[in-house]
C-alpha cells in the first residue's frame, strides 16, 4: 500500500483565521472530506496561550492523520497530511490557502 505525506506552510496568514479554533476545525474537516478520509474522531483542538501562541488541531483518520498548527506571532500556519489514500495536492493546497487567507503561490 502506497503512503502519501504532504506538508504545507503558509506565511502572512489572516490573523483571525490563525486564532479561531472553530475555523481551524472546519478547515481540517474539509481537508478530510477532500482526501476521502474516514474520520475516526472529532477534531482535537488545543489553544496554546503561553509560549508559542496559536492553535493545534488534529484529526485521526482510518489511514493516519491530518494536523494543523498556527503561529500567531509570525502569522504562519502549517498543514501535515499523512494518508494511504491518494491526495490531490492542488486541491489540498488551494483549500489550505483559502482558509488562511493567502494566495496558493505563497503556500
Amino acid at each position: 500500500m502506497k503512503k502519501h505525506h504532504v506538508i504545507y506552510e503558509a506565511k502572512n496568514c489572516n490573523w483571525e483565521a490563525l486564532s479561531n479554533s472553530q475555523h481551524i476545525s472546519n478547515c481540517i474537516r474539509k481537508i478530510a472530506e477532500l482526501t476521502n478520509s474516514w474520520v475516526l474522531n472529532e477534531p482535537i483542538v488545543v489553544v496554546r496561550k503561553i509560549g508559542v501562541i496559536g492553535v493545534t488541531c488534529a484529526l485521526v483518520t482510518q489511514s493516519s492523520h491530518i494536523i494543523i498548527h498556527t503561529f500567531q506571532e509570525t502569522r504562519e500556519a502549517s498543514l501535515d497530511v499523512y494518508s494511504y489514500t491518494p491526495i490531490d495536492q492542488n486541491i489540498l493546497k488551494e483549500t489550505f490557502a483559502k482558509y488562511f487567507g493567502v494566495s496558493v503561490s505563497s503556500v
